[in-house]
């Protein structure tokens, strides 16, 4: 599932995991969910600093979407209602929009690459469906290959 130059997926399912140990467990397990990060990063390239960033976004991400869940749907055992269906997809899909590609995507690439493609220490892109579709297919043309 990765997409080239092979450290970066659009699907993470440790994600999803993490927020649903916070829902369940509390906020009380957020050292696990930053520990888990930090070492699963570490396995891919060893660069600490880098990891430890990344660490600390994928932390406050789970943080942030488990206590907007808690808060406007609270912790179920299921769903049942379409509007606590549609409350928690709405919800989850907004804690997967926002990053900082310097320190997470793009951060092996060097930053007179990621300069020449626009790509600041400063940018925090948030993806909220307004990309061109043709630049979405030439990102995930590759990993079809």
């Amino acid at each position: 599932m990765a997409i080239p130059p092979g450290y970066a997926t659009a699907v993470w399912p440790p994600s999803g995991i993490a927020v649903a140990a916070l829902l369940l467990g509390g906020r009380r397990l957020w050292p696990a969910v930053a520990a888990g990060s930090l070492l699963a990063n570490l396995t891919i390239d060893g660069e600490v600093i880098a990891s430890l960033v990344i660490a600390a976004g994928s932390t406050l991400q789970a943080l942030a979407v488990a206590t907007l869940l808690r808060r406007h749907i609270g912790v179920l055992e299921r769903f049942e209602t379409v509007d606590q269906v549609l409350r928690f997809v709405l919800i989850a899909a907004l804690g997967t929009t926002i990053t900082h590609p310097a320190t997470t995507t793009h951060h092996r690439i060097g930053a007179e690459a990621r300069a020449r493609a626009g790509i600041g220490d400063g940018l925090v892109r948030i993806a909220v469906g307004l990309e061109n579709v043709e630049d979405i297919i030439a990102d995930l043309e590759p990993g079809f290959r």
